[in-house]
């Protein structure tokens, strides 16, 4: 619910994300920091549109534990993305 709420009610970048995922093209996620109830989450993910270059898109989101489930990303900070066929949410 998170997710579909900050892409206004998309289900397209849950469906897609989750195929990036299954594919196995999602490299590494972790916190990048934590304050208070606040996690800054980056995760490094490689391109579909050209697997075999070294360059990754760098995916940030912003979680506050606070908030009730389906309202935790930051409403302030919308997820980011590199990528240029999405660009930033």
């Amino acid at each position: 619910m998170d997710s579909i709420n900050v892409s206004a009610g998309y289900v397209r970048p849950v469906r897609e994300g989750e195929e990036v995922l299954n594919a196995g093209l999602v490299i590494s996620v972790g916190i990048k920091q934590k304050e208070g109830n606040i996690l800054h989450i980056q995760a490094l993910v490689l391109r579909t549109s050209g697997i075999t270059t070294q360059h990754l898109y760098l995916v940030e989101i912003w979680i506050d534990l606070k908030k009730e489930y389906g309202q935790r990303v930051f409403k302030e900070k919308f997820a980011e993305c590199e990528c240029k066929a999405v660009g930033k949410m």
